[in-house]
């Protein structure tokens, strides 16, 4: 029965090849900063979970700024002349004193109805990167969200 044979590659890279792949080797390993965190499970589980707590923060001040928002608005231009603990012991916001200061300057100052879409587009990209599952596609929400605000 005939035997399998392997052949060798007996063919070698002239020395100046060599010489220029180890200092390309050498140009890459110098920089010991690097982005690979980024794809770390942990690291995308932590961010998952604060963009969920954030997107529920941001519910609750900006639901509770519907029915709160003109008692916490006369509060919010007077902070810089009391302290802050005095200031959010009057604030009527569910969220407190930064839930109101943030409902007020996403809502009232810059965005105005276009606010209302940045918790669900918060929770939906949280959402995905904790569970590993696409609840809808984030994307055309944010698209959604940009063109009928």
């Amino acid at each position: 029965m005939a035997e399998n044979s392997y052949r060798i590659n007996t063919f070698k890279e002239p020395e100046k090849e060599k010489d220029k792949e180890k200092e390309k080797r050498k140009k890459k390993s110098k920089s010991r900063f690097g982005f690979g965190f980024l794809k770390d499970p942990r690291f995308e589980l932590t961010l998952g979970f604060f963009l969920l707590i954030t997107s529920i923060f941001l519910f609750i001040a900006f639901l509770s700024y519907i029915f709160t928002g003109k008692a916490d608005r006369d509060i919010i231009a007077g902070l810089h002349e009391s302290s802050a603990v005095d200031s959010g012991l009057e604030m009527e916001n569910w969220a407190g004193l930064w839930g109101a200061w943030t409902a007020q300057y996403l809502i009232f100052q810059w965005l105005g109805v276009l606010a209302y879409f940045i918790p669900p587009i918060l929770f939906l990209i949280g959402f995905e990167k904790v569970f590993k599952k696409e609840l809808l596609p984030v994307f055309p929400a944010f698209i959604f969200s940009v063109f009928s605000g």
